[in-house]
C-alpha cells in the first residue's frame, strides 16, 4: 500500500445502496481501489466494500 493511503469499509444489505455510499464518499476522497465481497449471515445476503483512498 502506498504512503498516505487509507482504508474505509462499507457494509450494506443492498448492493445498490452500498455503491451509492461509495459514490458519495468519492466526492471528497480520491478512491484508488474498491473491492466488494458478498457474504451470507442467517440466510441473509450482505455486501462489504473495502475502499483504498487518499484525501483530496
Amino acid at each position: 500500500m502506498q504512503s498516505g493511503m487509507m482504508v474505509k469499509i462499507f457494509e450494506n444489505d443492498y448492493r445498490n445502496f452500498l455503491e451509492n455510499e461509495i459514490n458519495e464518499f468519492s466526492a471528497d476522497h480520491n478512491i484508488q481501489q474498491v473491492s466488494i465481497s458478498t457474504g451470507v449471515n442467517n440466510y441473509k445476503r450482505y455486501y462489504v466494500a473495502v475502499v483504498l483512498y487518499t484525501e483530496n
